[in-house]
């Protein structure tokens, strides 16, 4: 997904209407969280990276790569039924480009701050189902609790500055699901 982004792959229908020709590598990687469909990608990559680090880290049992790998397939289902890798079906030339709204530095920070918070904050999951130690849970709440904070922030400075709301909150779906987060 993220090689058909900073390859200009057009035949990927997010990769066509999210880059355009002169966009630098920096802002394609970050056009490829732009889409809905890349936000369940990278927050299964969290996820994965994650499990993989606690498995190395407490020689984990079964119960919770069983547990982990439920969850990782759960959020791979999620991202091809949105349409992740869905074709254009068409020989395109040129890209849609990016939003001009997202062409700013704060794209680099806030998208990956709140992918990271889910990622950790859904980790916890199968660390409490395979009840592994609440301990290792909470400091993974603790940490996505960090990182939710620095992506509520940033997210709200960048609202304010750039989008124009006339404020730092404005009560959309993706901010209301953080602060339900946070």
């Amino acid at each position: 997904y993220l090689f058909a982004f900073i390859g200009n792959d057009l035949n990927l229908k997010a990769v066509y209407e999210n880059t355009a020709e002169g966009m630098s590598t920096a802002l394609r990687i970050a056009a490829s969280w732009a889409s809905g469909e890349g936000a369940y990608l990278y927050v299964n990559l969290c996820l994965a990276v994650i499990v993989l680090v606690l498995a190395k880290r407490y020689g984990l049992d079964a119960k919770y790569l069983i547990w982990s790998n439920v969850l990782l397939l759960l959020f791979i289902s999620l991202a091809s039924l949105n349409g992740t890798f869905e074709q254009t079906g068409f020989k395109a030339s040129a890209g849609l480009g990016l939003n001009p709204l997202l062409k700013n530095k704060w794209m680099y920070i806030h998208p990956v701050l709140s992918l990271l918070a889910y990622g950790v904050t859904i980790a916890t999951i199968p660390v409490l189902l395979a009840r592994l130690n609440h301990i290792v849970a909470v400091n993974l709440l603790r940490i996505g609790w960090i990182l939710v904070t620095g992506a509520l922030f940033t997210g709200a400075y960048w609202s304010y500055t750039t989008f124009g709301w006339g404020g730092y909150w404005a009560w959309d779906p993706v901010e209301t699901a953080q602060l339900i987060l946070w």
